[in-house]
Parts: structure tokens; sequence; C-alpha cells
């Protein structure tokens, strides 16, 4: 994580960019904390299961630690109703915002077969709607905090 920081860094300066976009590994490890350094926001994204909620809690709590703000993605938000609405209950009393919920869809399959991104392969689909709200949620944040 710290090299592909070097060159993302490197890269970004040569070509003049502000805004370099990382996904870090899943879970909670050392490539998990290493990746967080730096980083102007945090956007977990949670499946609403008892295991990965207690990894996101866990590393929630990082970039907390370092004074970096938190937004939360949560995916597959219908495949457990009770266990999203825990997620939900979390997130209010620890004021994290919650970008989207992004529903099961029966398109990725077939979207991930044809290597064609869901918003493009079924731009009209649920999962897709809510990507492109999430997306522009991104993009206002971005926006709002280079002025």
């Amino acid at each position: 994580m710290t090299e592909l920081k070097k060159v993302s860094d490197r890269v970004a300066s040569q070509e003049q960019k502000q805004l370099i976009i990382q996904d870090g590994p899943p879970g909670i490890g050392c490539p998990v904390i290493a990746a967080t350094g730096n980083l102007n926001l945090a956007i977990v994204i949670i499946e609403p299961t008892k295991a990965a909620f207690h990894d996101a809690d866990r590393y929630i709590q990082i970039p907390k630690r370092f004074g970096i703000p938190v937004s939360v993605i949560l995916n597959k938000s219908d495949m457990n109703p009770e266990g999203s609405l825990e997620i939900k209950r979390y997130l209010s009393e620890h004021s994290i915002e919650l970008l989207g919920e992004i529903p099961l869809e029966n398109q990725w399959p077939y979207s991930i077969t044809a290597g064609i991104p869901i918003v493009r392969f079924s731009p009209e689909c649920p999962a897709s709607l809510e990507l492109k709200k999430i997306a522009e949620k991104i993009v206002r944040y971005i926006q709002c905090s280079h002025h």
C-alpha cells in the first residue's frame, strides 16, 4: 500500500490531478491501516451481515483517530433488512453519513460476465440509479472540499 501511494502521488503530480480515488483492501489488517493515512475521506462499503458490520465498526475507528471523515455505502442493502437497520442506527448514533443503499441486483452477474459496468449495462436498474446518486454525492463532497 505504501508503494501504491507513492506511485499514485507521483502520477497525480505529473498529470496535475488533484484527486486520487483509492480502492483499499477489505478487512482490517495492516494493509488497510496503511491505506488509511493521508485520506481526505474514507468511504466504507458494508454488507448487512454481522461479520461485515463488525469489521466495518473496527475499521471506522482508524480514520476517526486520524481526524478523517467517514461515510458509508450499504451494499446489498435489501439482503438482510434487520442488519441494514442495525447499521443505519449505528451510523446515526455515530454521526456518520450514509451515502446510499445499493440493492441486490439480478443484472450484476450479466454485467460482470460482459465486462461492462452495471451503470452502462443496465442504466435504469435500481442498483445503477442508486450508484449514480452516490456518485453525485461524492462529486459534491469533492467540489465543496476544494473550495
